[in-house]
């Protein structure tokens, strides 16, 4: 399925802290390893705290949207992933952005990145 561009920006800007994610994990891991310096030990621990916050907004706020405004007009139909059932767009996420709950923001996001709890209907 091709996406925007700006769905493509988001997709390529969680990809990247997810990478910086994955450097700052291995850091703290040496830090804690290494035992004599818990000041970078607690100062990694704040960066990847800081930068999950940022994830975690990046996907319910921005990324969440922009998935939203992309498929809500066309209202395809998903396929839950768990039980194979069909589901219609407006069942699954309603049409107004300002009413989804934080954690079902993230099957908007799951839609694009996969996997998710829905899949397009092929």
């Amino acid at each position: 399925m091709l996406f925007n561009s700006q769905i493509r920006q988001y997709h390529k800007e969680l990809h990247r802290m997810y990478d910086q994610k994955r450097k700052l994990s291995q850091r703290y891991g040496y830090a804690i390893e290494m035992d004599d310096n818990p000041i970078e030990a607690t100062n990694v621990s704040k960066e990847l705290e800081k930068l999950s916050s940022n994830i975690s907004s990046l996907i319910e706020n921005e990324y969440a949207q922009a998935v939203f405004e992309e498929y809500k007009a066309k209202k395809p139909v998903l396929i839950e992933v768990n039980t194979g059932e069909e589901i219609s767009w407006d069942h699954a996420f309603g049409n107004d952005f300002s009413k989804i709950s934080k954690s079902i923001r993230y099957s908007l996001v799951g839609l694009v990145e996969e996997p998710g709890r829905y899949i397009f209907k092929k």
